[in-house]
């Protein structure tokens, strides 16, 4: 998909809004090039949840031009895109607020693609490790953007769901952000603790995902699969030192479970986890084994056989393990093992 957009070179491609110089016809292309250019640009990053690659798509050199209210098509009450139906939730039509969503998920791509180059230096640049000043100041980026939204899309009045997606993504990158920190103090990293920092992104990006569940369903949601294995891999190994973790482990198990019911590979995901429980040899309270436990069932009764999970860029994807090196329950790659406590490898 990248490499189609590149092809199409909408750069090169030159369109004016201004009324004085430019027809109606042509100040339509200019807005739809815009939202085209700005899209694919959010969309090279959106739900890349592990962040593990710089951006193909670099940030567009075409103006924002459906930012402004006035002239926007985003803007108009007679476009199908300015109204939104909660359909069952209720039929009254609600504004969709397509337009600032779209604006923040741009200012959010803007600040991933530093992120992302941070995380991701090129060869002669600093390790994250060793750059805290520049991780501290992504970080308030991130808060300071996040913070800046208009009333209807902040957290506690977030209802629409790619408002909830919005906050949910947020936290999800500062955990990512913060993995190259593990094991540092507040003294040595700075203003904060990132592990205890990291933790507790984790609770708010599963209670984001417990408020879209409250709403609507994760029953057909994919992408929450990524989601609910970061949480629960991230406070796997806390849970036995910090109880309080135990409730954002329990939730992510339970929506993968419910995952499940639609997408077989939320069930590899579970028994990935049964794999590291069972290699740390970690004591998981009867409350949080019941998933583990019923899933573990589920798969016995259906032959279970070697299995590779992969959570890349927008997908989680499952293939069978080689006999040859096949040595433990499931095989854990890519982004799963890379969210997985530092010191759990590959099984």
């Amino acid at each position: 998909m990248q490499a189609r957009y590149l092809a199409l070179r909408l750069d090169d491609v030159r369109r004016s809004t201004d009324a004085a110089i430019a027809g109606a016809r042509q100040r339509r292309e200019a807005h739809a090039l815009s939202c085209i250019s700005w899209g694919f640009y959010v969309w090279d990053w959106k739900l890349m949840h592990g962040l593990c690659r710089r951006l193909i798509i670099k940030k567009p050199n075409r103006s924002k031009t459906w930012h402004d209210e006035a002239t926007s098509p985003l803007g108009k009450k007679d476009s199908p895109d300015y109204w939104w139906f909660p359909y069952p939730v209720s039929v009254v039509p609600q504004k969709s607020l397509k337009r600032e969503i779209f604006a923040a998920e741009c200012n959010l791509a803007e600040i991933t693609e530093q992120i992302l180059e941070f995380l991701i230096p090129l060869e002669d640049g600093v390790a994250p490790r060793r750059n805290i000043e520049r991780a501290l100041e992504l970080y308030t980026k991130i808060v300071k953007w996040k913070f800046a939204f208009p009333k209807r899309l902040k957290a506690e009045n977030a209802v629409l769901p790619a408002a909830i997606v919005l906050h949910l993504t947020a936290d999800l990158i500062i955990i990512s952000m913060l993995r190259p920190f593990e094991g540092l103090s507040k003294e040595e990293f700075g203003p904060f603790d990132p592990v205890t920092t990291s933790y507790a992104h984790a609770s708010n990006a599963i209670s984001a995902i417990w408020h879209f569940r409250a709403l609507y369903t994760l029953r057909n949601e994919h992408w929450m699969i990524q989601a609910s294995s970061v949480c629960a891999f991230r406070v796997l190994l806390a849970i036995e030192s910090s109880p309080i973790q135990l409730e954002t482990f329990v939730k992510a198990c339970q929506a993968l479970a419910e995952l499940g019911e639609s997408f077989p590979v939320a069930k590899d995901v579970i028994l990935s986890i049964e794999s590291v429980v069972k290699k740390q040899r970690l004591r998981v309270p009867s409350c949080a084994q019941e998933h583990l436990s019923n899933q573990v069932e589920d798969k016995e009764d259906s032959a279970i056989e070697p299995t590779v999970v992969k959570v890349i860029d927008h997908s989680v994807t499952v293939k069978k393990a080689d006999l040859e090196d096949y040595t433990g329950h499931l095989t854990l790659s890519g982004l799963l093992s890379s969210m997985a406590p530092i010191d759990i490898g590959p099984d």
